[in-house]
């Protein structure tokens, strides 16, 4: 029984190394960038050239269970109208986040994004391990001044593993299947001053485990196997 209890134990100290944990977040409470969590590093956001941004009420769905605030972005700001394809050039109005990943692997990346009527209703999500811009994913809005929660799985990626450079963007694009920008309600018109507002920008992933955490866990499984195998026998 003793040795039982033993190895379980070390399954225990072993598994609990490898759960997944908060590397950055973003709530934007306080009217501030800066990150409520920040595990690796100096996370930090920048907007593209143009952009202009304030703070505003958060997600109504944050885990908080409070609305709390969030970051308020205008995509177009500054354009002239109207809005081409070409006025901007798809993906180069953006929010980026840099959030280095050192010692950390199966990277995930949340957050809740509202689209206002007037602004444009299709993002890409973009990600950078240190050299140049990805295409992740593409969404679209389908209703105006809607919260849009989003997650990204980019722990099949290598590369985002342990990665001192990670970061990733949102960026305004066209819609997929019009090629053209549109608004996020159908019936608004596309302008220069909607909105993209972001809260609980997360960034999670699993610490990429110690050769003698590994260790550990190959005794205890060995042990535990071994007392398994003496009480069936």
């Amino acid at each position: 029984m003793k040795r039982l209890l033993a190895a379980a134990l070390i399954l225990l100290a072993a598994s609990a190394s490898f759960a997944a944990e908060t590397i950055t977040q973003w709530t934007f409470e306080g009217d501030t960038t800066a990150p409520a969590v920040a595990l690796v590093g100096s996370p930090s956001i920048t907007l593209a050239p143009g952009i202009t941004a304030t703070f505003a009420g958060g997600y109504p769905g944050a885990p908080t269970g409070t609305f709390g605030r969030g970051y308020n972005t205008i995509p177009f700001a500054g354009l002239t109208l109207p809005i081409t394809p070409t006025n901007p050039a798809p993906k180069t109005r953006w929010i980026e986040f840099y959030a280095p990943t050192t010692g950390y692997m199966d990277i995930k990346v949340s957050y809740a994004h509202r689209f206002s009527n007037t602004a444009p209703n299709t993002a890409v999500f973009q990600y950078n391990t240190g050299s140049g811009w990805v295409d992740f994913a593409t969404y679209t809005a389908t209703a105006g001044d809607t919260w849009f929660p989003q997650e990204f799985d980019l722990s099949a990626i290598a590369a985002v593993n342990d990665n001192p450079s990670f970061a990733f963007r949102v960026a305004a694009s066209v819609d997929p299947v019009a090629g053209e920008y549109l608004p996020s309600r159908s019936t608004s018109t596309l302008g220069n001053s909607g909105t993209w507002r972001f809260d609980d920008v997360t960034v999670t992933g699993t610490v990429i485990p110690e050769p003698g955490s590994m260790a550990a866990l190959g005794v205890g499984l060995v042990s535990l196997f071994g007392v398994i195998r003496r009480r069936s026998a």
